[in-house]
């Protein structure tokens, strides 16, 4: 599994993809993810299914529906900071991390993969 992050408008959308059997990118699917600054390696922000619910895409301090937020603990996400590196881990089956530097133009291929190639 792999997390790719784009940024668009000061959003921050996080979405993982898996390789199918025949080799090719496809969305995946995750049931946590966890947001670290990378110079701390502090969780700023965790969410986690409630139910067994899954999601293939997250938008930064935006709990999709069927996950809780679990850091923090209340109130809503920290803002990112520009120029900062984070680091996204995404958990399903398997794990899949990126890093990130908040507002810098990211790959727009998923994974930074091209779908053909795999």
């Amino acid at each position: 599994m792999c997390v790719d992050v784009s940024q668009d408008a000061g959003a921050v959308d996080f979405a993982v993809y898996v390789k199918s059997r025949d080799g090719k990118i496809v969305p995946g699917s995750l049931d946590g993810l966890y947001v670290r600054r990378a110079a701390d390696n502090v969780v700023i922000w965790e969410i986690e299914s409630e139910d067994y619910s899954r999601a293939s895409k997250v938008r930064y301090g935006v709990a999709p529906p069927g996950f809780t937020q679990q850091t923090p603990a209340s109130g809503v996400a920290q803002p990112l900071v520009p120029g900062v590196k984070y680091l996204v881990d995404a958990v399903s089956v398997a794990t899949g991390r990126a890093s990130f530097v908040y507002q810098r133009v990211t790959p727009s291929a998923p994974c930074g993969l091209d779908e053909t190639h795999g």
